[in-house]
């Protein structure tokens, strides 16, 4: 995981409240009904990662069309943050019945989160659970609350999955 610099952009979350416009098609493997019980799922770690989006190609991959806008977003492979510095993940429902999973972050990463958001305010970031995109919520305003939510189609048992999962330190 690299930190970037004060000279180069830095990326932004989606935080709790309605301040994220608009989301990725959720992956079809996270869509899905997870056979894995909770209890089980705590053993194995799930890669949580945050990436800047971008509109144009360049060397980035291709990350997903929005269901808002339609458009299509790239997104640099570095990880601007993943799975280290968090203090808790949580299964929570969200409105209309949709889970999602809510991250806390330690102190030192929520400050970077605060930054990154403070700099990517008007663009895209590409949230990643085990390498597959989940959503990518346009940066409204600067997150200083350390917390993000990470939206999805999910079903309870596969956010209390992916939740058990960030929450084991790889």
């Amino acid at each position: 995981m690299r930190l970037k610099n004060a000279a180069r952009p830095v990326i932004a979350i989606a935080f709790l409240g309605s301040l994220v416009a608009g989301c990725a098609r959720p992956s079809p493997q996270l869509e899905r009904e997870t056979a894995i019980p909770p209890a089980e799922s705590s053993e194995a770690s799930v890669v949580f990662e945050l990436h800047l989006g971008h509109s144009e190609a360049k060397e980035w991959r291709i990350a997903t069309t929005t269901t808002d806008s339609h458009e299509t977003i790239y997104y640099d492979p570095a990880a601007e943050l993943g799975n280290e510095g968090v203090a808790a993940a949580r299964a929570v429902e969200g409105e209309g019945g949709r889970w999602q999973v809510e991250v806390e972050l330690e102190p030192r990463r929520a400050a970077i989160l605060a930054a990154i958001t403070r700099d990517w305010t008007g663009k895209r970031i590409v949230l990643t659970i085990d390498g597959e995109v989940v959503d990518t919520p346009l940066v409204e305003r600067e997150n200083s609350t350390g917390r993000l939510m990470i939206g999805g189609a999910f079903s309870k048992n596969r956010a209390a999955a992916i939740a058990a999962g960030i929450s084991r330190q790889p």
